[in-house]
């Protein structure tokens, strides 16, 4: 292919393209985070790892959360930064911003007690680098920390054809789950005649997904699918990183 659509570039490039539809579209939380909030203590230091808009974000400050929001996006976080000025209220201590890339997270070791890392994981374009993620969340949570990390699920009938086509538009660089998925501007205020971006994702398979929580060391709480995607629970158990 001409466009390296299986690329960190790629990705973040068609984040920031379609950051002011994608709000339109995608405005409340997912009903596991609200699950999550609710065994996580009030005052807790929460990192929204692959924040976009912020839909989440925010309603972990609703219930007495601090979160740090972190998206390689910049589109995407502007976004974030707008919506939480205006409807967050309080002084802005209860939230903060960073750009950042989910393999080398800028926050300290042992440093927050949950990370939420919901539809992030499976736009990451290589086995290495989906690893060296969840690498990263368990170096930044305490001891005892928890994090909810989520990836769609291979075992879905409505991305079929995407799949099948998957290894014809990747290219050298596909592996069996990766696929491309069109995302297409019509009304934005901005696009006069509709502009289409191909959206890369690795789709996990049950098995897949639970070999890669396998190889971290992690203790998993709980493990589930819901709404087509793959979700688990984890706890870093031990003492704090050595420094």
């Amino acid at each position: 292919m001409s466009d390296d659509h299986k690329s960190k570039a790629s990705v973040m490039n068609t984040y920031d393209s379609i950051a002011k539809h994608f709000d339109v579209t995608r405005y409340k939380p997912w009903p596991e985070t609200i699950k999550f909030s609710e065994i996580l203590e009030p005052g807790s230091r929460v990192l929204d790892l692959g924040c976009g808009n912020g839909r989440n974000l925010r309603h972990l400050i609703s219930k007495g959360m601090k979160v740090m929001g972190m998206d390689i996006s910049a589109g995407q976080l502007d976004v974030a930064i707008g919506r939480a000025k205006k409807e967050i209220a309080g002084d802005g201590s209860e939230y903060g911003f960073a750009t950042g890339d989910v393999e080398h997270v800028p926050v300290k070791d042992d440093s927050m007690d949950a990370v939420l890392y919901i539809a992030t994981l499976h736009h990451l374009t290589s086995p290495d680098a989906r690893l060296s993620s969840m690498n990263e969340i368990w170096r930044v949570l305490k001891p005892g920390g928890m994090c909810l990390v989520s990836a769609w699920a291979r075992e879905q009938d409505k991305f079929k054809d995407e799949l099948d086509e998957g290894q014809h538009d990747i290219g050298e660089d596909w592996e069996e789950g990766d696929m491309l998925l069109p995302w297409t501007l019509k009304s934005d205020e901005d696009v006069k005649n509709g502009r289409k971006f191909m959206r890369y994702y690795h789709l996990y398979s049950e098995s897949e997904f639970d070999d890669m929580l396998e190889a971290t060391a992690f203790k998993v709480l709980d493990r589930y699918i819901a709404c087509d995607n793959h979700y688990a629970i984890l706890q870093k158990l031990g003492l704090p990183n050595p420094k």
